[in-house]
């Protein structure tokens, strides 16, 4: 420290004031990179905060989540809902029944805590309007186990009195809850 201060002393004027402002630019810099960190760090905070309490609401709203989880297993019936096998053969016998032409994709299925949704598309190739309604309503007394997510219909070129169609079903299995509370519980 002493020698420090010997070489500073030995240093001119200029050369004191030159060392005095890279100091303070070192010194601003710095606290520069300091305050962009702890804006950073702000930001974070605020999303994090806003996160929980969304997070609350939910954690809120769960008396009400459960008694419309108590309802609407009133309403359904989980040994009507369709496994993954299931749908797919009753998409098959519906589209079968309808008299047209189709294909039906492989299904995918989205899990869930409380129910799986599965997915599928049927291609009609070259179907009646008649064939088509007949398929759609067949889905729609299926309610509320299986329904169509979306449909698109192309005119056939060749013949206007054919449709081409896609119909995008949907299918929810729903879990048996009583399974999955005592899957939840830790074995004694």
């Amino acid at each position: 420290m002493i020698q420090l201060k010997t070489l500073y002393n030995k240093i001119t004027v200029r050369e004191k004031m030159l060392l005095v402002l890279f100091l303070w630019v070192l010194v601003f810099l710095w606290l520069s990179m300091f305050g962009s960190k702890m804006a950073d760090l702000f930001r974070e905070f605020e999303t994090v905060n806003a996160s929980l309490a969304y997070q609350q609401v939910w954690l809120n709203s769960e008396a009400s989540i459960e008694e419309r989880l108590a309802e609407s297993r009133e309403i359904l019936d989980p040994n009507k809902t369709y496994a993954k096998g299931r749908f797919i053969g009753r998409l098959d016998a519906l589209a079968q029944a309808s008299g047209a032409s189709y294909d039906v994709t492989n299904p995918t299925t989205r899990l869930g805590d409380v129910f799986n949704e599965h997915s599928l598309t049927v291609q009609f190739k070259e179907a009646s309007m008649k064939a088509l309604m007949s398929f759609d309503q067949a889905i729609q007394k299926e309610h509320p186990y299986l329904g169509v997510k979306e449909v698109k219909i192309t005119p056939n070129r060749s013949d206007p009195k054919l449709l081409n169609a896609q119909f995008d079903v949907i299918a929810l299995e729903l879990k048996i809850i009583e399974n999955l509370q005592g899957a939840e519980k830790p074995s004694p």
